[in-house]
């Protein structure tokens, strides 16, 4: 046997283990598995009763929030689906109408779950319109409509500089207009009504359907196997750095309109 048939079998398994074999399994586990509750149910907790990083994520994020001008509505956990848990920390701003959330979500097996902690600001307008901008660094599989325009940074740690990105983008992308404010104790309505607009959207492109007998969303065939391959290897690797080269060149875009602002 040649080095070169060597380097193949060596290359040919790795696309097996890697792309072909999850390719094949993940939709049929996604399709059996993912139920997402059709009417999400928010329930307090407190952060001292989590970890302790996970602890400090929320307190020091919620006092830094606080010292930019954001109000404390609440604490607030929700169980997506089994094994896949929720937690968020809401505020908003008046002056401006913007809500935020400092999240922490875990999913997968106890013994090594996956965890990833975000900031995401919101800005939503009566004509429909919605803009968000956030740190996560999961990538999103979800399909979202024209007027729901989501920009992610995963490489922008710091919410200050998070937020000075998205006021920047609800200029560019509202037309002047004003965000709507869903008014004071009726911010996380506002995020239900959201998360349920996701998956009606889902519905709408064949992504998910509504299992009226459990009361929750579950993938199509379809769904499942585009969501599997969105996240398969190569395509990840690929996806992944067109992301990050896309976002810093809407940051320099950003940066020269307020360079153009400031002549």
């Amino acid at each position: 046997m040649t080095v070169i048939q060597i380097l193949l079998y060596i290359i040919a398994g790795i696309i097996l283990i890697r792309t072909i074999l999850p390719g094949i399994a993940g939709p049929f586990l996604i399709h059996a598995r993912q139920r997402q509750p059709a009417h999400p149910s928010f329930k307090p907790f407190d952060p001292r009763s989590l970890p302790e990083d996970t602890a400090d994520f929320f307190i020091e994020s919620v006092t830094l929030l606080g010292e930019m001008g954001f109000t404390f509505a609440g604490y607030f956990s929700w169980e997506a689906q089994e094994k896949q848990q929720l937690y968020f920390a809401l505020m908003s701003k008046p002056a401006d109408n913007t809500l935020v959330m400092a999240v922490f979500a875990t999913s997968g097996q106890e013994k090594n779950p996956v965890e990833i902690y975000y900031i995401e600001y919101a800005s939503e307008f009566r004509s429909g319109v919605e803009i968000l901008t956030n740190n996560n660094p999961q990538l999103d599989v979800c399909y979202y409509p024209p007027d729901r325009r989501v920009f992610a940074f995963p490489h922008i740690a710091d919410p200050r500089h998070l937020y000075i990105l998205h006021r920047r983008l609800v200029e560019r992308h509202a037309g002047g207009m004003r965000p709507f404010f869903p008014g004071e104790g009726r911010e996380v309505n506002a995020v239900y009504e959201s998360i349920r607009q996701v998956y009606e959207n889902q519905v709408r492109v064949g992504y998910f359907y509504l299992d009226e007998m459990e009361s929750a969303y579950r993938p199509t065939w379809k769904g499942a196997f585009l969501m599997t391959w969105k996240l398969l290897w190569p395509v990840v690797t690929v996806w992944r750095i067109l992301l990050r080269r896309r976002a810093n060149a809407l940051i320099a875009e950003l940066l020269r309109e307020e360079e153009k602002k400031n002549l």
